[in-house]
């Protein structure tokens, strides 16, 4: 039964020929409404983080997955982790799913597409995906629909946007990015950021002094702070 969704949902977000007959058995099995508006909700765990804890993680997140009483969920290898949802019940437990990114950010992130009918599901999924790399300036949750500059930078090719990267932020160390990162999801307030980094305000103001001191842009400064900003976000990716 688990190879079968796995095959019906990435089906549908893939937008892959599925066998008529087997579409049709697969929604009366379920009782999915076929006339309902559906969204994709993405779920990406770091690739660069292995944590010990990682099977409890998995756990809890699929536990919010079937709590939803949603059917329509899979693991796709290596990191993700896909739910479909009818857009009431999303609103239902929106709630859970944002509780997961704010207590697991150093793991993963959550992404959240448009309603779509439920064949459509591969539109609700490429926006997600946009949504995921997103999540990261957002506390680790963000839904394609209160996205902007996102999209824009969605369109932009790999190429460039890594050579966007090397010329801003590539000299930063981990430090200053986890700071300024933090600086900017504070909505550039000092003292906020600081207390979330767990560190004086003096602390991020020379961290602060330091990154403008290495890339010759001060994230104090609105011009500058959107160089930067859109730099840090890309990696974040």
């Amino acid at each position: 039964m688990q190879a079968q969704t796995h095959y019906f949902v990435r089906s549908l977000v893939r937008a892959e020929t599925v066998n008529h007959d087997f579409y049709l058995d697969f929604l009366t099995a379920h009782k999915i409404d076929e006339s309902l508006k559906y969204i994709t909700v993405v779920i990406r765990l770091y690739h660069r983080y292995n944590p010990a804890n990682l099977n409890m993680i998995e756990q809890k997140i699929l536990s919010a997955f079937r709590q939803t009483k949603s059917p329509l969920f899979t693991f796709e290898y290596p990191n993700e982790y896909i739910l479909i949802l009818c857009e009431k019940t999303y609103k239902l437990w929106e709630y859970r799913l944002r509780r997961i990114a704010e207590k697991y950010r150093q793991f993963l992130l959550v992404g959240v597409g448009n309603e779509y009918s439920l064949i459509h599901q591969n539109r609700s999924y490429g926006e997600a995906d946009i949504a995921v790399h997103a999540a990261g300036m957002q506390n680790g949750y963000a839904e394609y629909r209160s996205l902007d500059l996102e999209i824009l930078l969605a369109s932009v090719p790999i190429d460039v946007r890594k050579q966007y990267v090397e010329k801003t932020i590539r000299k930063l160390d981990a430090k200053d990015r986890q700071m300024l990162a933090m600086y900017f999801s504070c909505d550039c307030r000092l003292k906020e950021s600081a207390e979330r980094l767990f560190v004086h305000k003096n602390t991020l103001q020379y961290h602060l002094d330091r990154i403008r001191s290495v890339t010759g842009y001060d994230p104090r400064k609105f011009t500058d702070g959107v160089v930067l900003y859109l730099a840090l976000r890309d990696e974040m990716d």
